[in-house]
């Protein structure tokens, strides 16, 4: 394990198979096909002090969407994402560096538990800088093939 934490101070523990089957709980729900995992506030430019002020969308997230970000740091699935893990390829660098060993669903069919727990919990960082990228995640696949492969690794 790398000794950098990226200011996080997230100490080491082991994901537990009770976490995980919480967390399992949520992929029916998300691959269900009419599930819709955020709506989005939109505003219409307003006159203020007589200026036009234009106020950016945000998604609002479905519950579900919500209780899985909260698992993520709320349970034993809270891991330091910026650490780079044993199985991490030569030259993965500790920081921001992380956040590419995940990117896509192929790269899943060879992750490991930590580095999948590593990648939600980076998904709800990168949520904190890019309103939306959580909702990405889902349209696109990735964290329901993240699910599927948790399921995988831990009743194979």
């Amino acid at each position: 394990m790398s000794r950098y934490d990226g200011g996080m101070n997230i100490p080491y523990e082991p994901w537990t198979s009770e976490d995980m089957a919480r967390m399992l709980a949520y992929l029916p729900i998300f691959e269900e096909p009419s599930f819709v995992p955020a709506t989005w506030i939109k505003f219409e430019p307003e006159m203020i002090e007589g200026r036009l002020v234009h106020r950016l969308p945000y998604p609002e997230y479905h519950e579900k969407v919500e209780e899985f970000r909260n698992l993520c740091f709320g349970s034993t699935c809270r891991i330091d994402p910026y650490s780079v893990l044993p199985e991490d390829a030569p030259g993965t660098e500790p920081g921001l560096d992380t956040a590419r060993v995940i990117t896509s669903e192929a790269e899943i069919a060879g992750a490991t538990l930590d580095q999948i727990r590593r990648y939600f919990v980076l998904c709800v960082r990168a949520e904190r800088f890019c309103d939306g990228y959580i909702e990405g995640q889902l349209k696109l696949g990735t964290i329901q093939a993240a699910l599927r492969r948790v399921s995988e690794l831990r009743n194979g």
